[in-house]
């Protein structure tokens, strides 16, 4: 054989494994935490067995996290607690990992020889810890039933009827996973209406949940909501909801 258990080089490789190859570097996702195996942690050294970081190896790492693990709008197919099979994308809600600072985090990491273990440098997180899922604590707009229903640890806690966007105006709610972005009293909605005129209506309960203005309020302006109102004459896109039981979801 041309190499042999004494050759120069193996023996070099052999320590820089024991060395540098029983780092622990452990990124904290939820249910999805994983450390980074041997194997994988051996392509992000440079090749010149220095033991410090190759910080192109590491970028392209990361991309690769990212594409795997960022979730802001994806499509999510989940059985709802209101017992609903969909599948639904879009939205505001979920985890995009800040590639470059991660990369840079990352690079001091591997060059500490350090065990390691913390969530990723994010761009954009939202509440609690990363998540593929749902869990079951979650705000339920349903456009067929028009109803809102409040789920807290996985039971129903709150139901109403709703009026959402106008269907024939082309002005739908938006479908997908978002989260309340800003929660407030007492403000004005301003808007145009059909014939280009302006509208002005106060709301007493206001839940955002999009940075372009839609979110869940009370419509005072409504004597009834639910059944098919959304379809003819619902709202420019918001969550219309009735003002003696918006209180209670607030």
């Amino acid at each position: 054989p041309e190499i042999t258990s004494d050759d120069p080089e193996l023996k070099k490789y052999q320590e820089f494994c024991k060395k540098y190859l029983t780092q622990k570097i452990t990124y904290e996702m939820g249910d999805e935490t994983f450390t980074i195996a041997p194997e994988t942690l051996s392509t992000l050294f440079k090749s010149d067995m220095s033991g410090n970081a190759d910080e192109s190896a590491v970028e392209n790492y990361i991309k690769q996290m990212a594409d795997s693990y960022d979730n802001v709008g994806a499509e999510r197919s989940f059985k709802t607690l209101a017992g609903k099979n969909i599948k639904i994308k879009g939205g505001t809600y979920g985890w995009t990992i800040d590639k470059k600072k991660e990369a840079m985090q990352l690079t001091a990491d591997i060059n500490s020889h350090k065990d390691i273990s913390r969530k990723p440098v994010y761009s954009f997180e939202s509440y609690g810890t990363y998540t593929k899922t749902m869990g079951n604590t979650y705000v339920d707009i349903d456009f067929t039933k028009q109803q809102v229903k409040f789920f807290k640890d996985g039971e129903e806690k709150f139901s109403c009827s709703v009026v959402t966007g106008s269907k024939i105006r082309g002005d739908s709610t938006p479908e997908g996973t978002y989260y309340i972005l800003n929660r407030l009293r007492h403000v004005v909605m301003r808007g145009d209406n059909d014939d280009g005129t302006r509208y002005e209506e106060p709301a007493s309960y206001w839940m955002g949940v999009t940075w372009n203005g839609i979110g869940m309020h009370d419509s005072s302006w409504r004597t009834k909501f639910g059944g098919d109102i959304w379809k003819t004459n619902g709202s420019h896109g918001c969550i219309n909801m009735p003002k003696k039981e918006i209180p209670k979801l607030f």
